[in-house]
């Protein structure tokens, strides 16, 4: 199992290979398809590879709230939606489809998550892919498949534009609320069908047990 944590987080762990280029993270507001505005913690982070990536932590919490200065509190009071996904690019600060910086925050006990993939399509039903295989720190993928049973509570390592991260949040909430997705959103386009299946095929993320989260289990 890995558990990478940040550099600015002194443990025996930590991955001399990753290097985040800051000591804060940035909270956002974003426009979501459905169900108004979702809310989320951006980190940036440098691989052993120098590519430069974004984890993004999306909350459960969301709605048409307006801004106050109480809004950013109200944010962090609350747990995440689901594990942290991937952002190659920061959102646009300006214009349509921006996203809107609420503050910065100190962090606090941050980890790079395991994640799964493979090399197969996606499918409605994971587990008939044959062959899955687990990602750590973001760069080591393993080189043996695994059991699906030991990696099915992990997200699925994509690289995801600010636009698919709006539909993500969009859908992992209607998961949650126990709505259809397919419903609210197209499925005839490749990208929303890959996001539904990524979707579908988690758990809910207050299902996954702490000691697990984020851990391939091999």
């Amino acid at each position: 199992m890995s558990r990478a944590y940040l550099k600015f987080v002194q443990t025996d762990y930590q991955d001399k290979n990753l290097n985040f280029t800051s000591d804060t993270a940035s909270i956002y507001r974003f426009k979501m398809p459905i169900r108004g505005y979702g809310f989320c913690k951006v980190l940036p982070v440098v691989t052993a590879n120098n590519d430069l990536l974004h984890l993004v932590h999306i909350y459960d919490y969301y709605g048409r709230y307006e801004i106050n200065k109480d809004t950013l509190s109200k944010v962090l009071e609350n747990d995440y939606l689901m594990s942290p996904i991937p952002m190659k690019l920061l959102p646009l600060n300006r214009g349509y489809g921006a996203w809107r910086i609420l503050g910065k925050i100190a962090l606090n006990d941050e980890y790079i998550p395991d994640y799964k993939f493979t090399k197969e399509p996606l499918a409605e039903c994971n587990s008939k892919i044959s062959e899955w295989y687990p990602l750590h720190d973001l760069h080591k993928k393993g080189k043996k498949a695994c059991s699906y049973d030991t990696v099915k509570h992990l997200e699925h390592y994509h690289l995801y534009t600010p636009q698919e991260i709006e539909v993500r949040a969009a859908m992992e909430i209607l998961k949650k609320e126990g709505s259809k997705i397919k419903l609210f959103f197209d499925l005839s386009y490749p990208d929303i069908l890959d996001n539904y299946y990524r979707t579908i095929n988690m758990p809910l993320y207050t299902e996954i047990p702490d000691t697990i989260r984020g851990k391939a289990l091999v």
